[in-house]
């Protein structure tokens, strides 16, 4: 190989060489860019989850909405109590009515007889 054609095939070399760092950097700095953006997008979703938790935690959990429940349902019970209470007694007294007209128009019945 003579000196002049050394002299070009390094030439070449050195150019393939440069184009292929300059290639690899422009690569790295692409994906140091993405990993900066994916950082800052895990960040920010960090940031959601605590707030999620948080607004979770604050939240009323289930044996507390049934105490809830249960504080509201007692006062409604003891006052279906009562009305089924006066509607025994309304029922009673509708027998007695209901038994007072018998009797009358068993009387009636004889008297006319």
């Amino acid at each position: 190989m003579s000196a002049e054609s050394l002299t070009i095939l390094m030439a070449v070399a050195s150019g393939v060489f440069a184009i292929t760092t300059s290639v690899i950097g422009w690569v790295v700095s692409r994906l140091v860019a993405q990993l900066d953006r994916l950082r800052e997008r895990t960040e920010q979703l960090e940031q959601r989850n605590a707030a999620s938790q948080a607004s979770l935690s604050a939240l009323p959990t289930l044996d507390s909405f049934k105490e809830l429940l249960v504080g509201q349902l007692e006062p409604i019970n003891g006052q279906v109590g009562a009305i089924a209470k006066q509607v025994g007694e309304i029922a009673s007294q509708v027998v007695d009515v209901d038994r007072r007209v018998i009797r009358l128009e068993e009387r009636s019945k004889h008297g006319d007889g």
